[in-house]
């Protein structure tokens, strides 16, 4: 069962460009492997990818299908809707900043979807392994400074929490969870044995102590939703062809058990981890800043309703002393109705088309890729709910990897590695 031609079919007239150096795809995977040191601003990764970029557009190392012209209308619209809101912003310096930002992560974007659908399924590979690169990197770290290998944990450490080199554990720990469902999608396509195989087990361990190490409610229930919709899918295409892989029922045992041990390792109250975890937890399972957080979003409403067009974009610390905390009241308080209708339009279109080719596509590299992709956005739409996600660099690579053009089939790219 395939999906429409239209949509997913590279035309003739694209095969010149598809053929990119190898080179520069190669530099791309190293500005991903940046991607976890993120404490300054602007990043590394930021500044390698705005070169690279720029290199792209003057090499014509970019490709884009027809199928690319709502989202992009629909960024447009969002961007549109920041500069409407921009006349309201009473911190006019912080609006600028912010809406310069926003129009970063749109750039990202369109680099993501033009280059990996220039390149194929090669070119996804080589991003998510230096993606994965990054975080393995962030896990080391900010596990030798939480078990003291490292003496000075200042950087490397939230309040006690795992955050490498990121600026906070609620952003580290979500970002783990891409290369944990990449990582058993390798699983699945390869036998019990071999270093591909070992190498796998080691990323998911990996990733799932670092997730764990986090100490992120939201990044926990994050990771829980996409590991829940990444086998959903999955299953949903074995019931339509009537052909349930051992790979996919090996790998939902294994993340049980990866799941039972971390828990009981790290419910252990005699250990680092254990004590953590009562602090974390509490009898309640929430902290004393939870309600300050709640009402906040009650304020951003209110504010919502009163100004339609929005107050401009950055100003809700100015308004209320905090952060939103939520990804969509901060885009309604702040970008309007019009601003939120346009960027969360986008989201949905792209989460419904990454599931599309979950469920539809023919070659299992590819299925599995947009399940994860489609997995990720939903963890991080859920997340949403109680931190802004809106900056978050990862968000705005999966959404560009929904909008990748797989091409035809019998293409040599797009067979299992």
């Amino acid at each position: 069962m395939t999906a429409p031609a239209a949509i997913y079919a590279v035309p003739q007239g694209a095969t010149t460009l598809t053929r990119m150096p190898p080179a520069y795809l190669w530099l791309a995977g190293l500005v991903m492997a940046t991607g976890s040191t993120v404490f300054v601003e602007p990043a590394p990764y930021d500044v390698a990818l705005v070169l690279l970029l720029g290199a792209g557009v003057v090499l014509r190392r970019f490709w884009f299908h027809a199928s690319h012209r709502l989202p992009a209308a629909l960024v447009l619209c969002f961007l549109a809707a920041n500069l409407l809101s921009l006349t309201q912003a009473t911190d006019l310096p912080a609006a600028l900043k912010y809406l310069s930002v926003n129009a970063y992560m749109t750039v990202c974007w369109l680099f993501f979807v033009g280059i990996t659908s220039a390149h194929g399924y090669r070119a996804v590979l080589v991003l998510m392994r230096g993606y994965t690169l990054a975080g393995v990197l962030a896990v080391a770290l900010s596990a030798f400074a939480f078990f003291g290998v490292i003496r000075d944990q200042s950087l490397l450490l939230g309040s006690g929490r795992a955050q490498g080199l990121f600026k906070d554990p609620n952003v580290y720990g979500p970002y783990l969870v891409p290369m944990l469902l990449f990582a058993l999608a390798q699983l699945q396509g390869n036998r019990l044995r071999g270093y591909r195989f070992l190498l796998g087990l080691a990323v998911c361990a990996i990733s799932a102590m670092g997730l764990f190490l986090s100490y992120s409610r939201a990044a926990w229930i994050n990771g829980g939703v996409a590991i829940l919709c990444f086998f959903g899918l999955q299953t949903v295409w074995g019931i339509i062809t009537r052909q349930i892989s051992k790979g996919l029922l090996y790998s939902i045992l294994f993340v049980v058990v990866l799941a039972g041990a971390v828990v009981f390792i790290g419910a252990s109250s005699s250990t680092p981890m254990g004590r953590m975890l009562a602090v974390r937890i509490g009898d309640s399972g929430l902290q004393n800043y939870d309600a300050t957080r709640f009402e906040t979003h009650r304020r951003a409403f209110d504010t919502a309703l009163e100004q339609p067009l929005g107050v401009g974009p950055g100003q809700s610390e100015l308004l209320f002393q905090l952060a939103t905390h939520n990804m969509y009241l901060r885009i309604l308080t702040e970008n309007g109705i019009l601003g939120f209708l346009a960027l969360y339009g986008f989201f949905l279109l792209s989460l419904l088309r990454a599931a599309k080719g979950a469920v539809t596509l023919a070659d299992k590299s590819h299925r599995d890729l947009f399940a994860l992709v489609s997995a990720c956005l939903l963890g991080i739409y859920v997340n949403g709910l109680v931190i802004d996600t809106i900056h978050w660099r990862h968000l705005w690579f999966l959404l560009g990897l929904a909008w990748w053009v797989p091409r035809t089939a019998g293409d040599p790219e797009g067979a299992q590695p």
